[in-house]
C-alpha cells in the first residue's frame, strides 16, 4: 500500500493554527514563556499581530507579579515591542535600604532575566541602572559557584553577559536555541519545533537566492575587477542586512541595502587610501551635483565609482516607484548628498593626519603581534537608528528628519574606516611627530615595507538545519 504524502505547505499551515490557538491558552507568565519560545526559535513574525494583542491586554498584569523572572520576562517583552511599561515594577523587589533583597542573589533564572530586561531602560531610569550592576554582579558570582548539574543554566548565563537576547541575530540565535533544546532534551512543543525547523529551512533557501542574486549583480558591476584597492565584500554587507532585517518579508529591503553598502565601502576605500585630496574635492562636488556629466571631470576610476554609486541608487529608487509607486529618488539623491559636505573634506584632512600619527605611534610601540578591538559603546542619541514605514507618511517623515542627523550617521558609515576608535584621544605634538617619523625611518631601514592586507571577505554557507 503506498502512503500518500503529506504537501509541505498544507502542514506548516496546520502548525501555525495549532500553534496560534495554543497561544493564548494557560496563566499569563506561562503564556510570557510560551511567547518568548516562540520569539526565540524565529518565527514570531508569523504570530505577529497575536503576541501584539496578548501583550496589550496583559499589561496591567506584570505590577501584580510577584517572582522576578516573570516580571522581568514580561517587561523585556513589552518593552521590545514598544509598550511604555514603568520600571517602577521593580520597585517590590528592592529592601527598605534601596537595594535588591539578596534573596534573588542565588536565582540565577531570575537574574539572568532581569540582567536582559535591563538593557531595555531608557535614560534618566535608575532602578533599571542599578538592575544591570546588581545582575552583573550576582550572575558572575553564581557562575564561579555553579555546579555541573546546572550547566546549561551556565550557558544561559555566560551567553547573556556576552550579548544580550535582543541584540543576536534572529536567525543564528534560533539555530543555536532549537539545537540546545535538543542536547538538553527540555521538551520542547514539538509542534513548535517542527514548524520552527521548516521555516528555518524555507527562510535559509530565500536567503540563499539573495546571495545568489547579489553576487551576480556584484560579478556584473565589475568594481573589483577595475580597482585593485577595493574591498570584495558584498557578502558580508548581505550578512549584517540579514541582521537587520530578518524577516522573509524584506527580501528585497536586504538585497537593495547589501547593494548600497558594498559600493559605500568601495567608496570608502576611496577616501581612505586611494584618492588624494585634490581628486577626493572633484569626486565629492560630483556627488553633490548628481549629475552623470559631473564624471567629465574624475580620474578613471572616480568615474567606475561615481557611476556604479549613481546608477545603483536610480535602480534602487526605480524598483521602489515600479513595486509601489512612490517616487523616492530625492530622498536618496539627499543622502548621497550630504556626504558632500565640504566639512567631510576638512574631516578627512585631518582624519587622515590623526590616523597616520597613530599607526606612527603604534609601530613604535613594539607591539606588531598584538591586536587590541575596543568596543565603543555610543549614547542613544549618537546610535540612533530610525525604521520608517515605506508608505506616504513614512516618506513625510525623512523628509522632516533633522538633517543632523543624517549627517552624523552617512558620515559615521562613510569615514568609519578613518579614523580608529581606540581611547587614545591626546593630541601628539610637532615634535613628538617628528620624533616618531625619525624612528620610523631607522626601524624601515633594514625591513621590506609591508604589504597591504587583502581586504577580501565572504559569508559560508550554512547547513540546513536537522530535525
Amino acid at each position: 500500500m503506498t502512503v500518500p504524502l503529506l504537501d509541505p505547505t498544507k502542514r506548516f499551515e496546520e502548525l501555525k493554527e495549532t500553534i496560534a490557538n495554543e497561544l493564548n491558552k494557560g496563566s499569563t507568565p506561562n503564556i510570557m514563556k510560551r511567547i518568548d519560545t516562540i520569539q526565540r526559535c524565529g518565527v514570531s513574525h508569523h504570530f505577529e499581530d497575536q503576541i501584539n494583542e496578548i501583550l496589550g491586554r496583559d499589561s496591567e498584569s506584570i505590577a501584580g507579579s510577584v517572582d522576578l523572572f516573570d516580571t522581568a520576562l514580561q517587561f523585556r517583552l513589552m518593552r521590545q515591542q514598544g509598550y511604555n511599561v514603568s520600571s517602577d515594577v521593580f520597585i517590590k523587589f528592592l529592601d527598605k535600604g534601596g537595594k535588591f533583597k539578596k534573596a534573588f542573589n542565588e536565582d540565577m533564572e531570575g537574574l539572568i532575566s532581569l540582567y536582559e530586561a535591563a538593557h531595555l531602560g531608557v535614560n534618566n531610569e535608575e532602578i533599571m541602572s542599578q538592575a544591570l550592576d546588581y545582575s552583573k554582579e550576582q550572575l558572575k558570582k553564581s557562575m564561579n559557584g555553579c555546579l555541573k548539574s546546572q550547566y546549561h543554566m551556565l550557558k544561559e548565563a555566560e551567553n547573556a553577559l556576552e550579548l544580550p537576547r535582543h541584540m543576536r541575530m534572529v536567525r543564528l540565535e534560533a539555530k543555536k536555541f532549537m539545537k540546545d533544546c535538543i542536547s538538553k532534551n527540555d521538551g520542547l512543543d514539538s509542534n513548535l519545533f517542527e514548524f520552527a525547523a521548516m521555516d528555518f529551512n524555507s527562510v535559509q533557501s530565500l536567503h540563499q537566492s539573495e546571495i545568489a542574486e547579489i553576487q551576480k549583480w556584484w560579478k556584473t558591476l565589475g568594481l573589483v575587477e577595475n580597482l585593485s584597492f577595493a574591498r570584495d565584500r558584498p557578502l558580508e554587507c548581505f550578512l549584517w542586512t540579514a541582521g537587520m532585517f530578518p524577516e522573509p518579508c524584506y527580501s528585497k529591503c536586504r538585497i537593495e541595502v547589501a547593494k548600497a553598502v558594498a559600493i559605500l565601502l568601495v567608496i570608502d576605500d576611496v577616501y581612505d587610501s586611494y584618492g588624494s585630496l585634490e581628486d577626493l574635492t572633484l569626486f565629492t562636488d560630483a556627488i553633490r551635483r548628481w549629475d552623470v556629466e559631473a564624471v567629465d571631470g574624475l580620474p578613471q576610476y572616480m568615474k567606475i565609482c561615481y557611476m556604479a554609486l549613481y546608477n545603483t541608487i536610480n535602480e534602487i529608487a526605480y524598483s521602489v516607484l515600479k513595486e509601489y509607486g512612490w517616487c523616492v529618488i530625492p530622498h536618496l539623491q539627499r543622502t548621497a548628498i550630504s556626504s558632500a559636505d565640504p566639512e567631510n573634506l576638512e574631516t578627512l584632512n585631518q582624519t587622515k593626519k590623526d590616523s597616520h600619527r597613530k599607526q606612527l605611534k603604534k609601530h613604535n610601540t613594539h607591539t606588531d603581534l598584538v591586536e587590541i578591538s575596543t568596543t565603543t559603546t555610543e549614547s542613544s542619541e549618537d546610535g540612533l537608528s530610525v525604521v520608517l514605514p515605506l508608505d506616504a507618511s513614512g516618506l513625510a517623515l525623512a523628509e522632516e528628519m533633522p538633517i543632523q542627523i543624517a549627517e552624523k550617521k552617512l558620515k559615521q558609515n562613510v569615514f568609519d574606516a578613518l579614523s580608529e576608535r581606540d581611547e587614545d584621544q591626546e593630541e601628539d605634538s610637532n615634535n613628538a611627530l617628528t620624533r616618531d617619523l625619525t624612528l620610523k625611518a631607522k626601524k624601515l631601514k633594514n625591513q621590506e615595507p609591508k604589504k597591504r592586507e587583502d581586504k577580501g571577505g565572504g559569508v559560508s554557507r550554512a547547513p540546513a538545519l536537522k530535525k
